[in-house]
């Protein structure tokens, strides 16, 4: 159930990335037909700290950049992470987003990672 709730969270912090007038597209779009919509790709490296900042819930933020941690560890074969550090990494990359707007999260977590990746 923790894990569904992870998941949710992750979702909801990446649909901030989203353009609102493409999902008005995609709702005009699934009104208009009688199959289920498609699910929405995100990209990631295309998300940036203004999408960041505008998520009000800090807990959000944190699955996201969590994410976004697990995802540079895999890239660079970094398999530790500080479950004790969580809730200051959120706060470590809402302070660059906030310094930083248009920098890429992945960016963002990078730096507020220190010398890890």
């Amino acid at each position: 159930m923790k894990k569904l709730a992870v998941l949710a969270a992750a979702v909801c912090f990446f649909l901030v990335c989203s353009d609102p007038s493409q999902a008005k597209e995609k709702k005009k779009e699934k009104e208009q037909q009688d199959k289920p919509a498609a699910a929405k790709i995100i990209d990631v490296a295309q998300c940036t700290c203004t999408d960041v900042l505008k998520e009000k819930d800090k807990r959000v933020i944190a699955v996201g950049a969590i994410w976004v941690d697990g995802y540079l560890s895999g890239k660079t074969g970094e398999t530790r992470i500080d479950l004790n550090d969580l809730d200051s990494l959120a706060d470590r990359v809402k302070a660059y987003c906030e310094k930083n707007p248009t920098a890429p999260i992945l960016d963002a977590v990078k730096f507020s990672s220190g010398s890890k990746y």
